[in-house]
This record gives structure tokens, sequence and C-alpha cells, in this order.
């Protein structure tokens, strides 16, 4: 399912929707003709392809779809695609939502065959006039981002709401960044509260942790560190690098009631392998200094240098003095001096300051990070 992807921000209430002037964006849509349980206990007792094959050539759906399915994982390096395609084609001509979906799925990302907007919103469309939960979604993200229509709020709107209100978490969690942003409505902190909610309980990790991070700030809701680190903490157990870094955080606050400097580094160092550069360079200096962990001058090293290697300047500062000071490595005059000159050409000021020394051949100082 296409997901709404953003930078990370950090109800139930009732709505209705605006009329709008297309066919398309009805709130009340008409069901889908579902295939029947007929249909599908005739797929569920053929016996072999051939059946198979008669039963979709008598119009059975299901069968259809059955067979798309087939051609696309079994035959696909035999020539299935085009009978696939072709299964597939057939099943949504008959009226069946799935098969809509997936035609505007291949026609959206190019799935062997072109890549067509045009026709990917026209089967999304299709299918979201039969119910189908994951097209509204996927309309809501190409009205939303402008991908292949001119951008529209209302419009990305209509649809997620119109999937939210079937619990769809994906399109509860994209309403939740709309009025966390205000993007195209008013800035509301009480709905994206509400919306997160929703989408956090069904186990949408990113809503646990825009959520958590509304309860840090109080944004919409009473702060609350308890509520934050709830939230926190579920998305960060279930793997989430953003949630850990920031449940991190909430241990290493000095704002907290008991700061616990071990709990801090724990998840730091699960962030930090998550790939949160930010996480990396915490970690790097609580080795360094003996923070929650014991203190080893090798393993700041290791995580200084990864830090600086994904673009943190403040720690390409400190590996540089690393290198020059022999900390946790050899000494390398050449590498620390490079590793000094990226950080100060990037304006960091302490590295700028240390080129300045050293072009006056003046003894520089370590500044402690």
């Amino acid at each position: 399912m296409r997901v709404l992807i953003r930078s990370l921000m950090i109800a139930v209430a009732a709505f209705t929707l605006t009329a709008c002037a297309s066919r398309y964006e009805q709130a009340q849509l008409p069901p889908e003709p579902e295939s029947t349980e007929l249909e599908k206990a005739e797929v569920r007792s053929s016996q072999n392809m051939k059946d198979l094959i008669s039963l979709a050539e008598s119009g059975n759906r299901q069968a259809m779809m059955s067979l798309a399915q087939f051609y696309d994982q079994r035959m696909k390096q035999k020539g299935g695609d085009a009978l696939s395609l072709m299964w597939l084609r057939k099943a949504a001509d008959s009226g069946l939502a799935d098969a809509m979906y997936e035609i505007a799925k291949m026609h959206d990302f190019g799935d062997g065959i072109p890549e067509d907007n045009d026709q990917a919103i026209f089967w999304y469309h299709k299918a979201a006039e039969l119910g189908h939960v994951s097209a509204m979604v996927n309309l809501g993200v190409i009205y939303d981002t402008g991908e292949g229509v001119k951008e529209d709020n209302a419009k990305a709107r209509a649809f997620y709401l119109s999937a939210a209100q079937q619990k769809d978490s994906d399109a509860q969690y994209n309403l939740g960044l709309m009025y966390e942003n205000g993007e195209g409505i008013e800035q509301d902190y009480k709905q994206a509260v509400s919306w997160y909610q929703l989408a956090a309980n069904q186990g949408d990790l990113n809503a646990m942790v825009n959520l958590g991070r509304l309860y840090h700030l109080g944004e919409g809701v009473a702060q609350s560190e308890q509520q934050a680190r709830y939230w926190f903490l579920r998305a960060a157990k279930a793997g989430e690098a953003s949630a850990q870094f920031n449940l991190a955080g909430i241990y290493m606050s000095p704002e907290a009631q008991a700061p616990d400097f071990e709990q801090a580094a724990r998840w730091y160092r699960q962030a930090a392998h998550g790939g949160i550069r930010p996480a990396m360079w915490q970690l790097a200096n609580m080795y360094r200094v003996g923070y929650g962990v014991k203190k080893d001058s090798r393993k700041a090293f290791r995580w200084t240098h990864k830090a600086a290697y994904s673009g943190v300047i403040p720690a390409q500062y400190q590996l540089g003095l690393m290198f020059l000071q022999g900390e946790g490595t050899p000494v390398s005059f050449k590498l620390g001096m490079h590793w000094i000159s990226v950080a100060a050409r990037q304006g960091y000021p302490q590295a700028q300051a240390y080129v300045r020394a050293i072009m006056q051949e003046k003894h520089p100082v370590q500044i402690q990070m």
C-alpha cells in the first residue's frame, strides 16, 4: 500500500464530507459488487488449472483474479506477465475492485507496464467508487502531493477521511499530518492528536512517534512526559529508530524526574544501529565521557567515525581531534586535519578557529564537545 512519506512530525471527531462537484468525491460510496460466496467456493473446490480457467471463462471473478496472481507469481519468467494482465483486466472489467486497484498500482509504479498517471488515477477512482479503502488512500496521497494531478488538499482530505472512517491507519495518520501541518485546512493540534491516536491504537509506528512528540510538547493535549514515554516506548520496542532516539532523549533529559543514563545509552545504541545519525553522535560522546556506559575510547572513536561519515558536522571536528591526539585510534596528522577542514568548510566555529590557529602557527587547543 502506498503510504505518504514525509519527515516525521511531531478523533474521534465527527466529520461531514463537503459535497464535491466530481462524482469521485462523494462521501457515501456505493458498495462493491462483492464476489458471491458461490464464486469463492467454486474457486476453493477447483481441482486443477483447467477447472480454474473454466470458471474464469464462465465469469467467476475470483477465478480471474486467482489466474492473474498465478501467472504473475509462478510464470513471470515464462511470459506470464501478459496473461496475468489479461485476467486482471477481465476481473476489473467485471467489477472486481481488487483487480481495479492492482491495475492502478501497475500503472502508478510502472510495474510490468509503462507508468501512466492518468490510467492509475482512473483505476484508483473506479476502485474507490466501489469502496476500496487502499485505493482511497492512494488517491489521497496523489492529490496531497500533486503527483500527476494538480495538488488539491480538499480532495486529499476527502479521500483520506473516507478511508479513515473505515479504520484505515494510513489514512488516519495522513489526516493527522494534515491537521498538524495545517495543509489546506486550519491547523488543529487536537484533531491531529485524535487521528494519530486512532492510527497508533492500530499499531502505526509513525503515529506513535508523532503522538509521543505532541504529548512531550503539550501540543493539542495536556503535556505529559509519562504519555510521551509510553508511546515512544511502544514504537521503540517495535524497532522504530526515531522512537528509540526520542525515548533516549527523555531518559537523558535533565528535566526528567530521574535521568537514567543507562537507559538513554541503551536506546541511543539501538537508534544508532537503526541509522539515526544524531544517535550515533550522542552514543559516541557517552562512550567518551562514560555516561551510562563504561568509558571506552575505541568505541567512542568508532561511533564518532560513523557519525562523521554520515554528515554530523560536530562529529567530523571531533574525529579530527581524535586522529590528532590518538584517542581510540593511531595518531594521523593528515586524517586529523582532513576532518577538521571538512567541518571548517561547513562553517563549524571550533573547526574554523582551529584551522586559523594552525595557519597563524599558534598551538591549537582542543575544544571539548
